[in-house]
Protein backbone atom coordinates (compact mmCIF):
# COMPACT_ATOMS: atom_id res chain seq x y z
CA UNK A 1 0.00 0.00 0.00
CA UNK A 2 2.80 2.75 0.86
CA UNK A 3 4.37 1.30 -2.33
CA UNK A 4 1.33 1.71 -4.56
CA UNK A 5 0.87 5.45 -2.63
CA UNK A 6 3.93 6.29 -4.36
CA UNK A 7 3.32 4.83 -8.01
CA UNK A 8 0.06 7.11 -7.81
CA UNK A 9 0.04 10.89 -10.47
CA UNK A 10 -2.07 13.06 -10.01
CA UNK A 11 -1.89 15.61 -12.84
CA UNK A 12 -2.59 19.48 -12.40
CA UNK A 13 -3.25 21.33 -15.14
CA UNK A 14 -2.07 24.42 -12.91
CA UNK A 15 1.45 23.69 -12.47
CA UNK A 16 3.92 22.02 -14.61
CA UNK A 17 4.54 18.35 -14.53
CA UNK A 18 7.04 17.15 -11.65
CA UNK A 19 7.66 14.16 -13.31
CA UNK A 20 10.07 14.43 -16.50
CA UNK A 21 9.44 10.47 -17.30
CA UNK A 22 5.79 11.32 -18.14
CA UNK A 23 5.34 12.40 -21.81
CA UNK A 24 2.12 12.72 -23.93
CA UNK A 25 1.01 9.75 -25.98
CA UNK A 26 -1.89 9.84 -28.59
CA UNK A 27 -3.19 6.36 -30.61
CA UNK A 28 -5.79 5.19 -32.61
CA UNK A 29 -8.59 3.21 -30.36
CA UNK A 30 -7.64 -0.68 -31.16
CA UNK A 31 -5.37 0.65 -33.95
CA UNK A 32 -4.15 -1.84 -37.10
CA UNK A 33 -1.33 -0.36 -39.70
CA UNK A 34 -3.93 -1.36 -42.36
CA UNK A 35 -7.52 -2.91 -42.73
CA UNK A 36 -9.96 -3.16 -45.69
CA UNK A 37 -13.26 -2.46 -45.46
CA UNK A 38 -16.59 -3.24 -47.64
CA UNK A 39 -17.48 -0.21 -49.96
CA UNK A 40 -19.93 2.60 -48.01
CA UNK A 41 -18.68 1.21 -44.75
CA UNK A 42 -19.06 3.66 -41.93
CA UNK A 43 -16.18 3.77 -39.69
CA UNK A 44 -16.07 5.57 -35.84
CA UNK A 45 -12.39 6.41 -34.72
CA UNK A 46 -11.67 6.85 -31.27
CA UNK A 47 -8.73 8.42 -29.99
CA UNK A 48 -6.71 7.82 -26.71
CA UNK A 49 -4.49 10.39 -25.37
CA UNK A 50 -2.25 10.40 -21.90
CA UNK A 51 -0.69 12.87 -20.28
CA UNK A 52 -1.63 15.56 -22.36
CA UNK A 53 -0.79 19.34 -21.48
CA UNK A 54 -3.37 21.22 -20.45
CA UNK A 55 -4.91 23.30 -23.76
CA UNK A 56 -4.10 20.99 -25.96
CA UNK A 57 -6.33 19.47 -28.47
CA UNK A 58 -6.92 16.35 -30.66
CA UNK A 59 -7.12 16.95 -34.53
CA UNK A 60 -8.21 14.31 -36.94
CA UNK A 61 -6.35 13.79 -40.45
CA UNK A 62 -7.75 12.24 -43.50
CA UNK A 63 -5.08 11.76 -46.28
CA UNK A 64 -3.23 14.32 -44.43
CA UNK A 65 -5.51 16.48 -44.42
CA UNK A 66 -6.56 18.07 -41.14
CA UNK A 67 -10.36 17.15 -40.77
CA UNK A 68 -11.47 18.19 -37.11
CA UNK A 69 -10.64 18.36 -33.11
CA UNK A 70 -12.24 15.81 -30.56
CA UNK A 71 -12.38 12.20 -29.08
CA UNK A 72 -13.64 10.77 -31.71
CA UNK A 73 -14.34 11.17 -35.61
CA UNK A 74 -16.45 9.31 -37.94
CA UNK A 75 -15.79 8.45 -42.09
CA UNK A 76 -18.98 8.14 -44.11
CA UNK A 77 -19.79 5.71 -46.39
CA UNK A 78 -16.50 5.39 -47.39
CA UNK A 79 -15.91 5.26 -51.35
CA UNK A 80 -12.27 5.12 -51.64
CA UNK A 81 -9.20 4.40 -49.81
CA UNK A 82 -8.31 6.58 -47.49
CA UNK A 83 -5.78 7.09 -44.00
CA UNK A 84 -6.34 8.30 -40.45
CA UNK A 85 -3.95 10.25 -38.07
CA UNK A 86 -4.75 12.08 -35.08
CA UNK A 87 -2.14 14.17 -33.35
CA UNK A 88 -2.01 16.47 -30.45
CA UNK A 89 -1.67 19.84 -30.86
CA UNK A 90 -0.64 22.05 -27.95
CA UNK A 91 -2.05 25.51 -26.98
CA UNK A 92 0.21 27.57 -29.26
CA UNK A 93 -0.70 25.41 -32.47
CA UNK A 94 2.25 22.99 -32.83
CA UNK A 95 2.35 19.55 -32.82
CA UNK A 96 3.09 17.56 -29.58
CA UNK A 97 3.01 14.19 -30.49
CA UNK A 98 0.50 12.08 -33.45
CA UNK A 99 -0.06 8.36 -33.65
CA UNK A 100 0.84 5.56 -36.06
CA UNK A 101 -0.80 6.66 -39.60
CA UNK A 102 -3.54 4.10 -40.14
CA UNK A 103 -4.74 2.78 -43.96
CA UNK A 104 -8.30 2.01 -44.61
CA UNK A 105 -8.96 0.41 -48.17
CA UNK A 106 -11.97 0.01 -49.65
CA UNK A 107 -13.42 -2.96 -51.82
CA UNK A 108 -15.13 -0.46 -54.68
CA UNK A 109 -15.00 -3.09 -57.52
CA UNK A 110 -18.51 -3.34 -59.49
CA UNK A 111 -20.03 -6.58 -57.18
CA UNK A 112 -19.08 -4.82 -54.13
CA UNK A 113 -20.86 -1.33 -55.57
CA UNK A 114 -23.94 -3.69 -55.95
CA UNK A 115 -23.91 -5.26 -52.93
CA UNK A 116 -23.59 -1.45 -51.09
CA UNK A 117 -26.33 -0.27 -53.14
CA UNK A 118 -28.71 -3.45 -52.08
CA UNK A 119 -27.65 -2.47 -48.49
CA UNK A 120 -28.64 1.09 -48.79
CA UNK A 121 -31.84 0.38 -50.16
CA UNK A 122 -32.71 -1.74 -47.07
CA UNK A 123 -30.45 0.59 -44.63
CA UNK A 124 -27.61 -1.76 -43.76
CA UNK A 125 -24.21 -0.08 -44.56
CA UNK A 126 -21.93 -1.18 -41.87
CA UNK A 127 -21.08 0.78 -39.27
CA UNK A 128 -17.89 0.20 -37.47
CA UNK A 129 -16.99 1.57 -34.17
CA UNK A 130 -12.93 0.95 -34.03
CA UNK A 131 -12.73 1.79 -30.11
CA UNK A 132 -14.69 -1.45 -29.74
CA UNK A 133 -14.18 -3.31 -32.55
CA UNK A 134 -18.32 -4.16 -33.10
CA UNK A 135 -20.43 -3.78 -36.41
CA UNK A 136 -23.00 -2.29 -36.23
CA UNK A 137 -25.66 -1.99 -38.78
CA UNK A 138 -28.75 0.59 -38.36
CA UNK A 139 -31.74 0.56 -38.25
CA UNK A 140 -33.78 2.07 -41.04
CA UNK A 141 -36.42 3.41 -38.87
CA UNK A 142 -34.06 6.19 -37.24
Amino acid sequence: TGTQAQMLHFRNPDKPDPDPQLQPRISIANYVSSRTEDYKTTVKFTAKAADAPSGSVIRWYIDGVDKGTGETYTVSQATKDYTVQVKLIGADGSEIVHSDVETVKIKNGLFQRIIAFFRGLFGRLPVIAQAYLGVEFPNREQ
